[in-house]
């Protein structure tokens, strides 16, 4: 069964540039990953500091396996101190794991 990931987040301001090359980069390497099928980053139209991240995976394995890549950890350790409004202990605006029910 395949997996979506949906992630919104805040990038705090004068960054958001910063971040949307990084996440480019970072969905170019996610999509080389065996069991990422699809991996799109997206701006908000109204809130330039805003993007959303649409994602699908295999299975929960291939997640976890993402979690693992050099660009991942990346994200961990410096875009999301550097680039991203924290929301209280999360970086996520909102974040979601769904099963795929279509393909």
């Amino acid at each position: 069964m395949s997996y979506v990931v949906m992630a919104e987040f805040e990038i705090k301001p004068g960054r958001e540039d910063d971040f949307a090359e990084y996440i480019k980069w970072h969905a170019s390497e996610s999509l080389k990953e065996p069991g990422c099928q699809l991996f799109k980053a997206n701006r908000d139209a109204q809130d330039p500091r805003r993007f959303v991240m649409y994602e699908i995976y295999d299975d929960e394995p291939s997640i976890v396996a993402h979690r693992e890549t050099p660009h991942f950890q990346k994200f961990l350790n410096e875009i999301i101190p550097d680039q991203l409004v924290m929301q209280g202990d999360t970086p996520f605006v909102f974040r979601r794991v769904l099963s795929l029910v279509n393909a």
